[in-house]
């Protein structure tokens, strides 16, 4: 069967909370941003004294108006006022961390980085701040040097959990399993309802063949966050690793209807009946998402999928059929369609 790749809870959680990027590796910054970098001849303030009074209400005026641009979507039409606002006010910290946002709403990573990297090095740099550097530039792929970013927010603020779960997450992205552990461990002794340290750490478990203390572990997870996917999926999986297909099924079939179609769970589940060789019952499981959802071309395609496995060629066909025409553009109902409709038109006697 083609699976949908389900991408775990450990990836979902690498790719879309944290990142960041040391001084050390930082990617181009454009002219303004140069110009507010320590010991620059522009650093020492405007003209080397304090901002006058007219200059304070240009400022003023003009972090109003990028503020409310931001909030409004206007993003483009922000960065243009800002980067004009940093070649006037260089050593204005607030400048760019706006300009920072607005490059964050175009998703411009790189340019993003270098600006809440000027904010920090305009001072006072704080974990909020180091944070925020880590989210941008784990999007611009600097993986390594963000964990650096996160010790620094430790470092500023050592009872936030947050920081040291985000920075786990970096050392397992990099393969330091180790290192990440020690770091999840330690944001659960700083809050024991960080249900995503613990999934983690079952997660971990699995990676090293111990499902009884994965299972442990999810046990933490789930007490905190019963119907979150992630755990479920985890959940089944240890299950099964222990041989114990019958109880992840049962395990899917008890969650509440709204939890249990998830398409992550639904394959959880058509996996688990895989092993107990009940191939017709993960059919009928996608029969009920696809009959409830007809507009899903995916439940659709899986019940074609496994109604083939089971033999039930007839409801194979017609499922078939059903996802290649909500799901016109999808290549797997289409490739599936035409071999079962070709199959079905060689007669008996010659198959």
């Amino acid at each position: 069967m083609n699976k949908r790749i389900v991408v775990s809870a450990l990836a979902v959680l690498c790719l879309v909370i944290i990142g960041a990027l040391v001084v050390t590796l930082k990617p181009e910054a454009t002219p303004q941003q140069a110009e507010a970098a320590p010991g620059s001849p522009s650093a020492q303030g405007e003209s080397g004294s304090a901002l006058t009074p007219e200059q304070k209400a240009e400022l003023r005026l003009t972090l109003e108006q990028a503020s409310q641009e931001l909030n409004q979507g206007q993003y483009a039409l922000a960065q243009r006022r800002l980067e004009d606002a940093a070649t006037r006010f260089p050593r204005q910290q607030q400048v760019q961390t706006l300009l920072h946002e607005a490059y964050v709403g175009q998703q411009q990573w790189q340019p993003a980085y270098a600006a809440i990297q000027a904010a920090i090095n305009i001072g006072p740099a704080s974990a909020p701040m180091h944070d925020a550097a880590g989210v941008v530039a784990n999007k611009a792929g600097f993986v390594e040097e963000a964990v650096q970013h996160y010790a620094l927010a430790m470092s500023i603020d050592a009872a936030n959990p947050k920081y040291p779960l985000y920075r786990a997450q970096l050392l397992l992205k990099l393969g330091e399993d180790d290192q990440a552990r020690r770091f999840l461990m330690q944001t659960v002794n700083l809050d024991e309802a960080q249900d995503f340290a613990w999934g983690t750490l079952a997660q971990l478990a699995l990676r090293e063949n111990k499902p009884d203390l994965a299972l442990q572990y999810i046990t933490r997870a789930r007490e905190i966050e019963p119907t979150r996917s992630h755990w479920i999926i985890e959940e089944c999986k240890a299950l099964r690793r222990k041989n114990e297909a019958e109880r992840a099924a049962m395990l899917v079939t008890g969650l509440p209807q709204e939890v249990r179609d998830q398409p992550g769970i639904l394959e959880e589940l058509a996996t688990s009946y895989a092993m107990l060789g009940q191939p017709g019952e993960a059919a009928r499981a996608w029969q009920e998402r696809s009959d409830r959802l007809p507009n899903d071309w995916y439940a659709a395609w899986q019940a074609a999928v496994w109604f083939e496995r089971a033999g039930d060629f007839e409801e194979a066909l017609r499922f078939a059929q059903i996802a290649a025409v909500v799901g016109p553009e999808q290549e797997q109902p289409r490739q599936m369609l035409r071999r079962l409709t070709s199959a079905a038109a060689v007669p008996d006697d010659q198959g």
